[in-house]
């Protein structure tokens, strides 16, 4: 890591890693034990965040700091061309109008973490528009079995579902089908509808996105580690914040966005529990 120097005058781009440099031993010991990335590359892809989107800097620092961990907990380096994570600043209304870093999963970080298991050997995701041939049907091996032909570019209409795929070794794959419908109402459970709006994400992503989630349910069970990501993601998405606690430890606070305060979960990395507890403020 390169070495810091002291400014003359204290820049916020200085606190910020100078504060970020106490949780170095944490860092080194979550990615060693999630990933095969150096301490100093993920430094230098958290400075590089922070320095291309300087509304970081105004974010709480509890937040922040909370993403950075969580991020180096799951492996996923953020704010990169890849897309594994992102670490987004979001102004909150409910919390004297200040601003919070989010921490969330890219389409691309939940295929990472699903290819980490042994059993898992493709994972496929498309959208299905209007125009395009698509059928589903159940066979008399109780599998679903399906046909999909994207139709042509100018005849392609709206989005009407998205499918997922996973390819396991056995030879037997994994699908699941979202209609436009219950994509839907996954929206309207986020506190962020608008990333699902094709003007927003002409990809789709988040619609492929929310189809492997769905699909990853089925998926073998040998690790933990993906579907407590996606669990992570799937509370923040849906008004949860990650926080430090008094002790340095990372923990979210789950509660519904439409300040609803019941079903208040705390979740500290390193166990795999979730017990019951009180929201920090």
């Amino acid at each position: 890591m390169s070495e810091m120097t002291t400014p003359t005058e204290i820049t916020p781009f200085y606190q910020f890693r100078t504060d970020l440099s106490k949780y170095e031993s944490t860092m080194v010991k979550l990615l060693k034990e999630t990933s095969n990335i150096t301490m100093e590359k993920f430094m230098v892809t958290v400075e590089n965040m922070v320095r291309k989107n300087d509304k970081l800097l105004e974010a709480d620092r509890g937040s922040l700091f909370a993403s950075i961990l969580t991020a180096a907990e799951f492996g996923l380096e953020p704010n990169t061309p890849a897309g594994l994570s992102w670490i987004i600043p979001r102004r909150d209304s409910r919390r004297g109008n200040k601003v919070f870093a989010e921490w969330q999963i890219g389409y691309q970080g939940i295929c990472n973490l699903l290819y980490r298991h042994p059993k898992i050997k493709k994972i496929i995701s498309e959208i299905v528009f209007t125009g395009d041939v698509f059928e589903r049907t159940m066979g008399d091996d109780m599998n679903w079995h399906f046909k999909f032909q994207p139709g042509e570019d100018n005849k392609r209409g709206l989005r009407r579902g998205v499918f997922a795929v996973i390819h396991l070794d056995s030879g037997e794959p994994l699908f699941t089908y979202l209609s436009s419908g219950e994509i839907e109402e996954i929206k309207a459970k986020s506190k962020s509808p608008q990333t699902y709006l094709q003007a927003n994400d002409p990809q789709g992503w988040m619609w492929k996105k929310a189809a492997v989630k769905q699909c990853s349910k089925l998926a073998p069970k040998g690790s933990t580690q993906a579907q407590s990501a996606i669990n992570v993601d799937s509370m923040i998405e849906g008004g949860a914040t990650v926080v430090l606690d008094e002790a340095g430890k990372v923990i979210i606070n789950k509660q519904k966005y439409k300040d609803v305060t019941k079903d208040k979960l705390n979740i500290v990395f390193g166990d795999d529990g979730v017990t019951e507890a009180e929201v920090m403020n």
